[in-house]
């Protein structure tokens, strides 16, 4: 499929999602770095930012997603989920297909543990952004503050396995990316400003990389790593292997 159209005034679009706070938390860093792209556009002279805050409820997340894409006026050219972990940018490269974090209510008490998202959908589904060209669009030193990830888990996970599923065969990219929490300790790796900015290179490369028509991967974030991250589990136990010989 070919890539959405250009906004009228040239400028690619890309739906942002973030969450609401959870846990009795006063913020969720994933709005305040959303709400700093949206708030400085000279950071994206070249894209069209809608934001659009989730619930931290199951399944409503996605939902909640799905309802901000519907009324956007053009299909944008990437849709990409923000969440909130750890104190580095975490680039996202799957979400599983279970609901298990026992001991952890949503924000409307559900707890769920052992519970399949998509019945008979795959157990694990890898994103279509093109993660290699988000990687490489940083500089050396904005790379040391982002990792690769497949570890995901609560509502984000949730929320990122449904939208996964909705979007394949829309042409539309889907993506997740943690950011750093609020949290004290994490010191000047959760400003706002600076996490927009990096977002601001990492959306650039992949939107360019897009612009291409190059074919979108599940790849290590390495400037000259062509190996697509495994999704299956016969694929990682393939991988598994080779790495024991």
């Amino acid at each position: 499929t070919d890539p959405p159209a250009q906004a009228p005034s040239g400028k690619r679009r890309v739906l942002i999602t973030a969450f609401e706070p959870f846990d009795g938390r006063a913020e969720n860093n994933s709005t305040r770095i959303a709400a700093a792209m949206k708030a400085h556009p000279e950071l994206f002279p070249d894209i069209e930012v809608t934001v659009c805050t989730l619930p931290v409820v199951y399944d409503q997340g996605a939902a909640t997603a799905q309802a901000c894409l519907d009324r956007m006026p053009e299909k944008p050219d990437m849709v990409l989920s923000l969440g909130e972990a750890g104190c580095k940018m975490q680039l996202e490269t799957l979400a599983i297909n279970e609901d298990d974090v026992p001991g952890a209510p949503d924000n409307a008490g559900n707890v769920r543990s052992h519970r399949t998202i998509v019945e008979g959908g795959p157990r694990r589904l890898g994103f279509d952004v093109p993660g290699q060209a988000m990687f490489c669009a940083l500089s050396p030193e904005e790379r040391k503050a982002v990792e690769v990830s497949n570890s995901m888990n609560y509502v984000c996970n949730n929320t990122a396995y449904w939208m996964a599923t909705k979007m394949r065969g829309t042409g539309i990219p889907y993506g997740f990316v943690h950011v750093p929490t609020t949290a004290e300790y994490c010191g000047a790796a959760n400003d706002p400003l600076a996490n927009a900015s990096l977002l601001a290179h990492m959306l650039g490369g992949a939107l360019a990389d897009r612009t291409a028509h190059r074919s979108a991967t599940y790849a290590l974030p390495h400037c000259t790593n062509e190996e697509r991250l495994p999704t299956s589990l016969e694929e990682l136990s393939r991988a598994a292997a080779s790495i024991a010989e």
